[in-house]
């Protein structure tokens, strides 16, 4: 995303973002750590098809700054697009095996 879209977006520093963002591991309790959205910043997440996502950034006067619509742009490209197809549920290892076990009886059965 280039910088002009950025800075036509109210903008917030790095520690504020940190604070609004909940933690998993401190349920409702305290928000992120600043390090963890620095990191988002330097060295990104993958997202699901393995991509590198990074927070978008600009830097003013030595000081970091990002927003909250590209912090919601960089959630997005972490999430897979939604379809309308459901995923096909995975079979247990017993399924599997008897799944396994009949393709080679027919293989068998045809002369492979």
């Amino acid at each position: 995303m280039s910088t002009n879209v950025l800075l036509n977006e109210e903008l917030i520093g790095l520690s504020a973002l940190a604070k609004k963002v909940p933690s998993h591991r401190h349920a409702g309790k305290r928000g992120i750590t600043a390090v963890a959205v620095w990191r988002w910043v330097v060295q990104g997440v993958r997202a699901h098809d393995g991509r590198i996502v990074k927070l978008e950034t600009v830097k003013l006067a030595g000081r970091y700054l990002t927003s909250w619509a590209a912090f919601q742009r960089f959630i997005e490209a972490q999430s897979p697009q939604q379809t309308n197809v459901l995923p096909t549920p995975a079979r247990s290892p017993g399924k599997r095996a008897r799944a396994a076990r009949k393709a080679t009886a027919e293989l068998q059965a045809a002369g492979f």
